[in-house]
């Protein structure tokens, strides 16, 4: 999908969902249902030729201290508050995306674990990060933003977690993605809400600060409009979101990284950001990590956690 707001022509700052019909020499085919079944291909379907799969995989972005000194000025110049660009790693796999999958599911507690079979390749993830959520009649978002690497055990552990909390850095830039997802809601919610200001969260390999949001659809208002208004979150952008996204958007290619994944229902939606994830072909695995740029940012800050977020994927290929 396409960020219309920004009105670029750089392609796709990532994937939000396959749509249910693509085409291809004018003939739609249909995802949802099984080829074989209408005399077609059997399952899965390959979307390599539709998708041009080795640019899907890696797409593209500048070197980190290139991004990182562009990105510098940019938020010096008071253009930018915050960005977060983002870096393909590669490295050889001989495992399937299945298998990836189920190791990530027993070594991470994150809430949205994904796997899906494109047939040319495999995405498996094991996200922290909400996209959206409605439910009851309420549209809830987890900004999730602010780092630390897991210790080597729970005195380390409770190290981490008191310097990531004493973190002005990382409570400016969970504040500044707050700030950009209540604006958000504005279009087409109402009835917005705080529901938790700053706590932290554990995963296999570090430690995130998140908050939650909530608000309530204006009447006339539906579950795309709300999508369409999250289209990105601070947290993979940046802030001032448009900005950002145009400064990514001139550098980068994201292809499926930092999309949204999940069900949609006419009432109820549950869609997380697809980061901590592998896309996996021809015996390669692609990951991408990425990290908020503020005025208060050290290169040595960022690279550590990029690392960090890094490690979780890396360590299951």
């Amino acid at each position: 999908m396409i960020h219309a707001k920004l009105g670029l022509d750089a392609g796709l700052l990532g994937v939000f969902h396959l749509p249910e019909r693509l085409s291809e020499n004018g003939a739609a085919i249909d995802l949802l249902q099984d080829p074989a079944a209408a005399g077609g291909e059997t399952w899965p379907l390959a979307l390599g030729p539709l998708l041009d799969a080795e640019d899907f995989a890696a797409g593209s972005g500048l070197p980190y201290e290139r991004m990182y000194a562009i990105a510098s000025r940019r938020i010096a110049d008071g253009g930018l508050r915050s960005v977060n660009p983002s870096y393909a790693i590669q490295r050889p796999s001989a495992r399937n995306g299945y298998q990836i999958h189920q190791d990530l599911l027993e070594r991470n507690p994150a809430p949205y674990n994904l796997y899906f079979d494109g047939g040319d390749f495999q995405l498996a993830g094991s996200s922290p990060a909400m996209f959206l959520r409605l439910r009851d009649g309420r549209l809830s978002t987890s900004p999730i933003c602010g780092t630390v690497a897991r210790g080597r055990g729970e005195a380390e552990d409770q190290a981490q977690v008191e310097k990531l909390l004493a973190s002005d850095k990382d409570r400016f830039e969970l504040e500044e993605c707050v700030k950009a997802d209540i604006q958000a809601k504005k279009a087409s919610c109402e009835d917005i809400r705080i529901d938790v200001e700053r706590e932290v969260e554990r995963f296999a390999n570090v430690f995130h600060t998140s908050a939650s949001v909530s608000a309530r659809l204006k009447p006339g208002k539906t579950l795309a409009d709300a999508i369409c208004d999250h289209l990105w979150p601070a947290t993979v952008i940046g802030t001032p979101v448009d900005s950002a996204a145009r400064l990514i958007a001139e550098h980068e290619s994201r292809r499926w990284y930092a999309g949204a994944f999940g069900y949609l229902c006419a009432d109820e939606a549950e869609l997380g950001t697809m980061i901590r994830t592998a896309l996996l072909t021809d015996g390669k695995a692609t990951t991408r990590v990425g990290s908020t740029l503020s005025a208060r940012s050290s290169p040595q800050l960022e690279r550590s956690e990029l690392e960090a977020k890094a490690s979780l994927i890396l360590g299951v290929l």
